[in-house]
């Protein structure tokens, strides 16, 4: 079974638990009681539970006493804690909180119960959480692309960084599938025995998710003792990672504090406060090793946006010859935002004097009405391109693909959108949604055109007021 049919199951298994549960408690807590009940399915399937707390006890429960369902859960998860030392403090233990209906629960235990589906290799808890934020969390809108990296997008940076041993680095780490992914891909292609992870997260719920993922997949990390802000509370400064994954969160307002402008880790620019891109791309050049390679994945608005400073910073950044790949992916990836996203390629060590450009808005293949996913052939395709390129064996495919130099992207203003350096491949038509994505991509660089017009029109009119004093 595909990992999107497996995640698809068990999405229609929590709309239904959802439906159950409504009533029977606060929507805001849906998440928590929902995936609490999902990590200990997880748990009980792979033979961790402790003795006198497997989901056999649980569902006889729910059967017979209803009543007590709250509190044998909350046992069961306090028998986990208390034996596994990585997930004190992570896991949910208010199911028999009052205001939760104990019949109702005890209904949703038998959903529940009937799950065969779950799949080691997959990130149910990122998705159901990521799936429950979405329909019921309130405010959830606010959460965009916080927690969970689709499968094939992870799939994706980990064939293009293929990490073998080494650091691996999450520092937005949201589930932890990235993590995860890392961990399992090194385990697989690489030395079982010579890694180490390390992420942190800024989001309390964020931290213990990555928690319970990592533990339900027999994987250690090093977490933090809390969620902690990355950018003011830093629990791994002084680490230099081979490897680093990250999925920023999108659109993010960085909350500064004093001796912000002051940072070490602004060797490129200061970064706006109303937009974290910027920050985060130098916060992870400045946890890299020399020869240390990052996979970032962040909104397109990264690529040409010139915002309090942004376009220099950029500028900076592939003069510096840091940048090494661009890669464009198709609208319709995430879950809950329809926004096409980017995969930056960053690189220390060895400075380049070329990019590669990967225009991936035309892969992809539809699932569902809303979501879009990259199937083996488009990312053996990805990958097969990227490394023609950067070896220099080949000039690129018209279209989809090419290795620019510096002073060409220099004459395009140092803007990053693969399609403006790939060209097109005439003899293929635009679809309805090609031209929507091409008409966006013009609008935006009309946009900032006015905005740098604007720029250049303050910058004269003071020019003109100092001169006529």
């Amino acid at each position: 079974m595909k990992d999107y049919e497996i995640i698809e199951k068990l999405e229609k298994k929590i709309w239904e638990a959802a439906n159950i549960l409504r009533g029977a408690a606060d929507t805001s807590v849906y998440r928590f009681l929902i995936v609490g009940l999902v990590f200990l399915k997880y748990w009980d399937e792979l033979g961790k539970m402790p003795k006198g707390a497997g989901w056999n006890i649980l569902e006889e429960t729910a059967k017979e006493r209803p009543e007590d369902t709250g509190q044998t859960i909350d046992r069961a998860m306090i028998a986990i804690e208390e034996a596994n030392p990585f997930l004190e403090g992570a896991l949910y233990k208010r199911f028999a909180a009052e205001e939760v209906d104990q019949r109702k629960l005890a209904k949703v235990v038998q959903v529940f119960s009937d799950m065969e589906f779950l799949d080691e290799s997959v990130d149910g808890l990122g998705a159901a959480y990521e799936y429950c934020l979405d329909k019921f969390a309130e405010k959830a809108n606010q959460y965009t692309g916080e927690f969970y990296t689709p499968a094939s997008i992870v799939a994706l940076l980990l064939k293009l960084l293929r990490p073998d041993r080494g650091i691996v680095y999450d520092p937005c780490c949201g589930s932890g599938n990235l993590l995860a992914g890392a961990a399992k891909y090194m385990e697989s292609h690489g030395d079982k025995r010579d890694y180490r992870l390390y992420g942190q997260d800024s989001s309390p719920d964020a931290w213990k998710l990555a928690r319970m993922n990592l533990a339900t997949r027999g994987m250690d990390a090093e977490l933090g003792e809390s969620a902690a802000d990355t950018f003011y509370h830093d629990y791994h400064k002084d680490i230099k990672a081979d490897y680093i994954l990250a999925n920023p969160p999108f659109h993010q307002t960085i909350q500064t504090e004093e001796g912000w402008e002051q940072d070490a880790r602004w060797m490129y620019g200061i970064p706006p406060k109303g937009n974290g891109n910027f920050a985060w791309m130098q916060h992870i050049l400045s946890h890299m090793k020399d020869g240390g390679k990052a996979g970032v994945v962040l909104d397109n608005s990264a690529l040409s946006s010139t915002y309090q400073g942004e376009g220099d910073i950029r500028k900076k950044m592939i003069e510096a010859g840091v940048v090494e790949a661009i890669i464009s992916l198709p609208p319709q990836m995430f879950h809950t935002t329809q926004m096409p996203v980017s995969i930056w390629i960053l690189t220390k060590g060895e400075k380049r004097d070329s990019v590669v450009f990967i225009n991936g808005e035309g892969l992809g293949k539809k699932v569902s009405r809303k979501l879009l996913i990259l199937d083996e052939a488009d990312i053996a395709r990805i990958c097969k391109t990227y490394g023609q390129l950067l070896a220099g064996g080949t000039e690129g495919e018209k279209g989809f693909s090419a290795s620019v130099c510096v002073t060409d992207i220099e004459k395009n203003r140092y803007q990053l959108n693969p399609a403006r350096y790939v060209g097109r491949d005439t003899g293929e038509e635009m679809d309805i949604e090609e031209i929507e994505a091409e008409l966006t991509r013009l609008m935006e660089e009309l946009a900032e055109m006015f905005e740098e017009e604007q720029r250049l029109q303050g910058e004269i009119k003071s020019a003109m007021t100092s001169f006529l004093r």
